[in-house]
Parts: C-alpha cells; sequence; structure tokens
C-alpha cells in the first residue's frame, strides 16, 4: 500500500496549485462541467498525495529540519568544489 503525504499546509499549497495549473487549459475551453472538474480536481490530489514518485518528490519540497548542532556535515567535497571554481575564475 502507498505511503501517503504528511500533512502539511505548504505541502497542501503546492498541491493546490499544481491542481490548479493543471486544469486551468480545460477550464478555459469549457472541455468538462463544473461537477467533472470537481471530479478531476478530488482525483487528482489523491494521485498526488499517494502515488509513490509524487510522494517522494512533495517530500523532498517541504521544509527541512534544521541541524541541531552545527559543525557536524563533512564539508570536504563543497570546500574541494568551491576552491575549483576560484581557481577557474582566477582567484
Amino acid at each position: 500500500m502507498n505511503r501517503p503525504v504528511r500533512a502539511d499546509p505548504a505541502v497542501d499549497a503546492m498541491i493546490d496549485a499544481e491542481v490548479a495549473v493543471a486544469l486551468r487549459p480545460y477550464e478555459a475551453e469549457g472541455y468538462y462541467t463544473a461537477e467533472e472538474l470537481d471530479e478531476l480536481r478530488h482525483m487528482m490530489r489523491i494521485v498526488l498525495r499517494t502515488h509513490p514518485t509524487a510522494v517522494h518528490l512533495l517530500e523532498q519540497l517541504g521544509p527541512r529540519i534544521a541541524p541541531g548542532e552545527s559543525g557536524k556535515e563533512d564539508v570536504r567535497a563543497f570546500n574541494g568544489m568551491l576552491t575549483r571554481v576560484k581557481r577557474a575564475e582566477g582567484e
């Protein structure tokens, strides 16, 4: 069984925005009745909350928890990249 996306107002807003964008062309052209559009909105929200790929992407877009302590992250790769960029830019 699929794991639904966690309840979060920010995630709800992202889902609603994506659904609105996806349905805008159909609303403008009058392809569907108001009831059919409501059903499409409902189904799209379900899919975005339960499909494994959508859940994974939405969780990555959600708010992140700040680390409890500083200095615990390994930044050697970042520092090496920064050194190469500075060298390439002539600094």
